[in-house]
């Protein structure tokens, strides 16, 4: 259980910190970021539980890295798009998606219990996890009125719920039969098709 905890807090950081991200840098800035988890996933594998990495992974890493490096610098200013903290919270925010996938994986591979079943004690303690941090984090003079759900009477915020959730069991089963390097360069590779549409 503990296992579920430790990922649900991972999780919930990550998303919380998504929101500050979202106000100082672009989409598609935060998109091509989070693409490059495989990189800190890839390391995080190697350096923490020994795990190898293929050659023809590490060409995929190496390219993906020198793509992202690429779309970062602004040859009119000679230096990159944005200030040194917003590249350092992309970092803390790569970080926690790549320990988080790494655990997710570590879990889910390491019971027998039913994926629904996992899912459910993740999703449990998420809750729990994200209604702690919206209490302590209120900002002074918010409505106290304005509860943990304030927004999601309207049929799309509940789609993308219901969107995300889905997302997130078909990760799993990605994890479960996968592993984290596919997930994460299937991410990579959705991020580079939507950058084009």
């Amino acid at each position: 259980i503990s296992g579920y905890i430790l990922l649900a807090i991972f999780y919930a950081l990550n998303n919380n910190l998504a929101f500050h991200i979202f106000l100082i840098a672009d989409a598609a800035t935060i998109s091509m970021f989070k693409a490059s988890t495989t990189i800190a996933v890839a390391f995080l594998l190697l350096i923490l539980l020994n795990r190898q990495i293929s050659m023809i992974q590490w060409s995929a890493i190496l390219l993906q890295t020198i793509g992202l490096i690429l779309t970062q610098w602004d040859e009119c200013i000679t230096s990159m798009s944005y200030s040194k903290g917003t590249y350092i919270l992309l970092i803390i925010a790569i970080l926690f998606s790549a320990i988080s996938s790494i655990i997710n994986e570590l879990l889910v591979k390491g019971h027998t219990a039913p994926l629904n079943l996992q899912m459910s004690i993740l999703y449990f303690f998420g809750i729990i996890v994200n209604i702690i941090i919206f209490n302590v984090t209120k900002p002074p003079g918010q409505d106290e009125a304005m509860s943990f759900f304030h927004g999601y009477n309207d049929i799309t915020a509940i789609m993308v719920l219901c969107c995300n959730s889905f997302i997130g069991l078909a990760i799993t089963a990605v994890y479960k039969y996968g592993n984290v390097l596919i997930k994460n360069f299937a991410g990579s590779f959705t991020s580079a098709i939507l950058l084009y549409i």
